[in-house]
């Protein structure tokens, strides 16, 4: 009898480069590659979101039915699924605490409004059962392009660049406070 065993895969080492590996063809596509060696993606990862795109995602349940079966004498007794908490985006996170560690907080907020897809997807079952989720999506490349844009990459914080930057944030908002921002940030 032939038993087959499963190799495990081996995570991508970032320090050690695979000569047989293309370098990047640009920036846009460094900063993905670093993106991916940061979160430890794996080449089988890697290959098959090549095809896809590079995204990052969190997702979560948000509710369903459950307890249909062929089982059953008749009607079925359902319940409810219990709705999980929203998680934290622990990737976007990671990535930004590497390639942008002086991020504030309301530059992080703006950058979740303006670059986090919220989507909603619906898996259905036999009987009657079925699974609603949330799923919160960031493509690397829209990442790469939104710091760009802002000036962000490759930049080292001073008191002047923060002022800047928080007086953009506040003209971008509407506000001539950061109170009156954080106001708008949570009506929006």
């Amino acid at each position: 009898m032939n038993i087959k065993t499963k190799t495990p895969r081996k995570k991508a080492d970032p320090k050690k480069a695979d000569p047989k590996k293309a370098a990047p063809a640009g920036p846009r596509e460094a900063f993905i590659e670093r993106c991916l060696d940061i979160l430890g993606w794996d080449d089988y990862t890697r290959k098959y979101y090549a095809k896809t795109g590079y995204k990052i995602a969190v997702e979560w349940t948000v509710g369903g039915q459950s307890g249909g079966s062929c089982w059953d004498d008749g009607e079925a007794t359902h319940y409810a699924i219990d709705t999980e908490p929203e998680p934290e985006f622990d990737d976007l996170d990671k990535l930004l605490e590497q390639i942008f560690p002086a991020i504030s907080y309301l530059q992080y907020k703006v950058l979740n409004r303006e670059l986090v897809v919220v989507t909603e997807k619906h898996e259905n079952d036999y009987y009657g059962n079925y699974t609603n989720y949330q799923r919160k999506t960031v493509d690397l490349g829209d990442l790469y392009d939104y710091l760009e844009k802002k000036g962000w990459l490759n930049r080292t914080p001073t008191v002047e660049t923060a002022t800047a930057d928080l007086n953009g944030l506040l003209a971008a908002l509407g506000a001539s406070t950061v109170s009156e921002a954080l106001d708008k940030i949570k009506r929006d």
